[in-house]
């Protein structure tokens, strides 16, 4: 089943967007909330995880996409499902360029980050519909970026990219992954912490260890000097001991 694809132009939030037309479509307009997908080329209040800001400049790539009732099992992982069809969708638009996951849901070329992932889900009566945002630098300009973020401009050279043709790659992509019973020995491809020393926070606890992973219900595996943890929540701090924002 195709996806359909609304193209808007700026917005504050293709998540917001979203997140209104489904409340309409369930409660009022009976319309269809599967397998719809709102995509613009900026954002004048794009949101990140726990609420930051995410700096949406034009010439990017924001879209967000809806999956009426996702399989049980892929609810909690879904960031990463997400960051997975990003990065093989992006992998195969520029071969040779290095793209990862970097848990829990940003996506890496090279060292700077090039895609945002946030999730979010409604549930209205026995209806649940789960978001998927994704935010992609498409053409932007990396000096519009904050720290650390870069943009496909620079990679491959060439004209710029064709936005839409990248969305249509992730959400196909996006199709193949949520399917895919063998989705963690794709992450362990993409898997940038592997190995790494972190830093990670979750509500007062700091916690700092080696990344191992993940399991499958998305949590990150730590090895610290205490013990092994499953940070199932968190903000990722450092990496190595450099600072992530």
């Amino acid at each position: 089943m195709p996806w359909t694809i609304h193209q808007l132009d700026q917005i504050d939030s293709t998540n917001t967007y979203a997140a209104a037309y489904v409340r309409d479509a369930i409660t009022t307009t009976g319309q269809p909330v599967d397998r719809v997908a709102f995509i613009a080329t900026s954002q004048t209040a794009g949101r990140g995880q726990y609420d930051r800001t995410f700096v949406s400049p034009p010439g990017g790539l924001y879209m967000t996409a809806l999956i009426e009732n996702p399989p049980q099992h892929t609810r909690q992982p879904l960031p990463l499902l997400a960051g997975i069809a990003t990065c093989t969708a992006l992998s195969s638009i520029i071969p040779g360029e290095r793209f990862t996951v970097r848990w829990p849901n940003d996506v890496l070329l090279g060292e700077g980050k090039v895609a945002g992932i946030l999730c979010e889900s409604i549930a209205i009566g026995d209806r649940y519909v789960t978001l998927v945002g994704i935010g992609v630098n498409v053409n932007t300009d990396p000096k519009l970026l904050p720290f650390k973020g870069t943009s496909l401009i620079t990679a491959g050279g060439g004209p710029p990219r064709d936005i839409r043709a990248i969305a249509d790659a992730i959400l196909h992509q996006l199709d193949a992954t949520l399917t895919d019973p063998h989705w963690q020995q794709q992450f362990d491809r993409y898997d940038y912490l592997h190995g790494r020393l972190v830093t990670l926070k979750h509500r007062d606890a700091i916690i700092k260890g080696e990344a191992a992973g993940v399991i499958d219900t998305g949590s990150l595996v730590v090895l610290t000097a205490h013990g092994i943890h499953h940070m199932t929540q968190g903000s990722l701090m450092q990496v190595e001991g450099q600072n992530v924002r």
